[in-house]
């Protein structure tokens, strides 16, 4: 009993701190964010970081570029191009959004295959590229601490011949 209780105390604490001036949360056609992302990348299990850029189109919908860079682990590394759609819908009064994506994605893949032969002279290039096309489909929660200030966290799965992948990503960044 005293778990239920102090869950429910948590959730009318968090309900109390979201219910305050939130006008600035809510978004405006031309709204602008740009900023920086870290995460993780299912494909070669690795550390993945990033930069985007958001702009609002409608109350409803905003158009969401990035660029990430997916750090090598098990001799593959790449760099993904994403431009997405968003769909923020309000969930806690205006400061928290959940948001579905759907958008295009274009990789390239670096692959570092291992070698026995240390006669490699230095300057040869022995990595493999793989360029690939695809599509991401997945979702977020945007987290609106102050009037520029953003937060979030998105989960999205990128539908690619081969080389199919998840990520999970944070990120921070500025409202004008």
């Amino acid at each position: 009993m005293k778990i239920f209780n102090r869950l429910i105390a948590t959730v009318v604490a968090m309900a109390a701190m979201t219910m305050g001036p939130a006008a600035f949360a809510a978004g405006e056609k031309g709204e602008k964010t740009v900023g920086l992302t870290a995460g993780y990348n299912t494909r070669n299990e690795s550390a993945v970081a990033g930069l985007y850029f958001q702009y609002r189109i409608n109350r409803l919908l905003r158009i969401a570029p990035d660029l990430t860079y997916i750090f090598r682990h098990n001799q593959t590394d790449g760099l993904a191009l994403n431009v997405n759609m968003h769909m923020p819908l309000p969930v806690i009064s205006d400061r928290i959004d959940f948001y579905p994506l759907v958008g295009l994605n274009y990789t390239s893949w670096s692959l570092h295959p291992k070698t026995a032969s240390p006669a490699i002279v230095e300057g040869d290039d022995v990595t493999t590229r793989k360029t690939k096309f695809g599509i991401n489909i997945g979702g977020g929660f945007d987290i609106y601490a102050t009037q520029t200030l953003r937060l979030f966290i998105e989960g999205k799965y990128t539908g690619v011949r081969h080389y199919s992948t998840g990520s999970v990503t944070v990120g921070i960044g500025y409202r004008f």
